[in-house]
């Protein structure tokens, strides 16, 4: 393995290198690469390079996360290695499925829940709210590992709008924050998340 921690844990953005050790006779015809029992090519999209008995991942990433084998076959057979198991720690991630649009009316209070997944998932949270004439850090959550819940009462048409979850934990900051939107109970809301993401970037490392 390269430019892994002495613990010996591996990190996104690490480069692997796997090596394929082989006793054979006759000599070998063919090595092979299989993830999760499909085969795996050089792939320069996915980092993925392959040199003789080597496999290399290049800033391995979480969908690298899974169990590797090695084959090769010569005139006699085929011999398939035991698997290793990549376990790649990440930093956290936003939980898909949540709800993401809450309806309320001024001085009524909401729960809005965030939940990421990470690995360590010991969790620091941070949370935002931004509107276009507003934006505040003083959210009031509590949070437990993986899993927030900020308390927010909207009191003016000031205080509805976007609120920002993210998590920091001993890999890193989490790159996209999870966006709630808090509307004026019973409207309809479509967000356009596409076009706000750059400037909501943009506040957490204000606030960061």
């Amino acid at each position: 393995m390269g430019n892994v921690p002495m613990s010996g844990e591996i990190h996104e953005g690490n480069d692997v290198y796997l090596e394929c050790n082989i006793r054979s006779n006759p000599w070998i015809q063919s090595v092979n690469w299989q993830f999760e029992g499909r085969d795996v090519k050089t792939n320069f999209t996915s980092r993925i390079m392959i040199s003789n008995h080597t496999l290399v991942i290049q800033r391995v990433q979480l969908y690298h996360r899974g169990h590797f084998t090695c084959s090769a076959s010569n005139s006699e057979g085929l011999g398939i290695s035991n698997k290793i198991f990549i376990n790649v720690k990440y930093a956290p991630q936003c939980q898909p499925g949540q709800k993401s649009t809450y309806g309320v009316a001024k001085q009524e209070t909401v729960y809005v829940s965030c939940s990421l997944v990470a690995d360590p998932p010991d969790v620091t949270f941070s949370w935002l709210f931004n509107s276009s004439t507003k934006h505040s850090s003083q959210i009031d959550y509590s949070n437990n590992k993986t899993h927030s819940w900020a308390t927010f009462t909207p009191e003016t048409d000031d205080d509805y709008g976007t609120i920002l979850c993210w998590g920091t934990n001993d890999i890193g900051i989490q790159r996209k924050p999870c966006l709630f939107t808090v509307v004026p109970a019973g409207i309809l809301y479509i967000p356009f998340y596409k076009t706000t993401l750059n400037c909501m970037l943009n506040i957490i490392l204000l606030y960061s």
